[in-house]
């Protein structure tokens, strides 16, 4: 799901969080980071009820709160471990450098497990798998799509360092290799830096943008708001299986030196049942467009 390392830009996400007072797992305190405008696995509100931003606001003025679906997986590790949970909202470039300069303990904020990431950060298991989907204009000519193939001419995009915006450079570049993802035509657009950036300019039919290949929990919720202006195109196999190039998990990342902690949380996550994990992201989907 989630996507790709970027350490470029890192300085002023650093800058923002350096001086913060952190408080660390020895203070009993499981700190985390998420950029909170990933819904429904993360969203900033307003709501006092909801998880409190550690940065965000001065001296209580201007709190912002987050929920989501990663809240309640990082809400339900933190008290199975004894810990007070602590987030922290930081831009997608910025999560890995967070992590590994120790301002966060964890990044749970829909990251994929991927080779080139492994590199930097080690991984829990999969706490949500789902497919991936491209959301189209209704009055589109790819609203009909049921293929990836059927995305010749299309300019496609997705948000920036994601796994999303690397699948469709795969598909856009022909390299010329045996078993290579190519689709002749397909373009792959300029990346947003969030979603609803992306969003944004699919709903502006002169954008030039003619699809955005997002997680289906993200589509969903753009769906949820915008279902007269948009389509979503699926790509089913059959009608029960999907295309395996378009399924994705999200895990939680720790730094490699951290395998206490990583088996504390593979071991949390082992009894969150299925049943639950669907319960919490149906919640998220209600509450990011409430």
């Amino acid at each position: 799901m989630k996507k790709l390392i970027l350490t470029a830009l890192a300085l002023p996400m650093l800058l923002t969080l350096s001086g913060c007072g952190n408080r660390t797992l020895e203070d009993g305190v499981f700190t985390i980071g998420l950029e909170a405008a990933y819904a429904p696995f993360n969203f900033t509100t307003s709501n006092k009820d909801d998880t409190p931003i550690a940065n965000s606001g001065f001296l209580g003025i201007g709190r912002t709160y987050v929920a989501g679906y990663d809240v309640s997986v990082a809400s339900f590790v933190a008290n199975d471990n004894g810990y007070e949970l602590q987030v922290r909202k930081i831009s997608w470039d910025g999560l890995i450098p967070a992590l590994q300069s120790g301002h966060i303990d964890a990044i749970i904020a829909g990251m994929t497990d991927t080779p080139s990431r492994r590199d930097s950060v080690s991984f829990s298991a999969p706490y949500y798998a789902s497919d991936l989907v491209i959301l189209v204009r209704s009055d589109s000519s790819f609203a009909d799509a049921t293929t990836i193939d059927d995305f010749t001419g299309a300019r496609l995009a997705a948000q920036v360092g994601t796994v999303q915006n690397d699948l469709i450079a795969d598909y856009a570049d022909d390299s010329g290799e045996e078993g290579d993802l190519y689709v002749p035509g397909l373009i792959a657009a300029t990346p947003y830096e969030t979603y609803p950036d992306a969003l944004l300019a699919l709903l502006e039919p002169n954008s030039g943008l003619d699809g955005v290949l997002a997680e289906r929990p993200i589509a969903t919720t753009m769906l949820d708001e915008y279902s007269i202006q948009l389509s979503l195109v699926e790509f089913w196999i059959d009608e029960t299986t999907y295309d395996p190039n378009f399924q994705i998990s999200v895990s939680i990342a720790v730094r490699h030196e951290d395998t206490e902690l990583l088996a504390k949380i593979d071991a949390s996550l082992e009894k969150i049942d299925l049943e639950t994990r669907l319960a919490w992201m149906d919640a998220a989907v209600i509450a990011s467009n409430e």
